[in-house]
């Protein structure tokens, strides 16, 4: 996935509204720290298919660069639902890497139709409950299982 230039904050105010993970990216053409990181964060962006990537050149952007008091480059924010969650000043790819694990959300696929479920094993039907955090916890038997899960729908 690419790494999408914002300079209207109407735009950027939009899309950190988001609720799945978003990474902004302040930067300047003329920073070396920036463009040092910039194919490390491409890579992510490519690998990291439940977040969105902004970049936002300062320079650009200075209205947004301002609301967000950015002082250093490369400053990174990460939003979820418009709220700031955690930032990182520097190039710092291996901490960016761990802040965006640790707020990134995981797409969870929905529960599989009555006649899909009764085809999986039980220990498909146990990591079903693990992704959508229903309680198998005691259960042994498929018919107790297919309740749980059929219940959490």
């Amino acid at each position: 996935m690419s790494i999408r230039a914002i300079v209207s904050l109407a735009e950027f105010s939009s899309i950190i509204r988001q609720p799945k993970l978003t990474v902004v990216d302040f930067h300047a053409v003329w920073c070396g720290p920036c463009k040092a990181i910039a194919p490390h964060l491409q890579r992510m962006a490519d690998e990291k298919k439940n977040s969105t990537f902004l970049k936002v050149d300062v320079d650009q952007a200075q209205e947004i660069a301002a609301e967000y008091r950015i002082r250093a480059m490369p400053t990174f924010l990460l939003f979820k639902n418009g709220q700031k969650v955690d930032s990182l000043e520097g190039a710092d790819i291996q901490t960016l890497q761990r802040l965006v694990q640790q707020h990134e959300v995981a797409t969870v696929a929905p529960i599989p139709s009555d006649e899909e479920l009764a085809t999986l094993s039980n220990k498909q039907l146990f990591t079903l409950c693990k992704e959508h955090h229903i309680n198998a916890e005691g259960i042994l038997e498929k018919s107790e299982l297919l309740d749980a899960i059929k219940k959490h729908r």
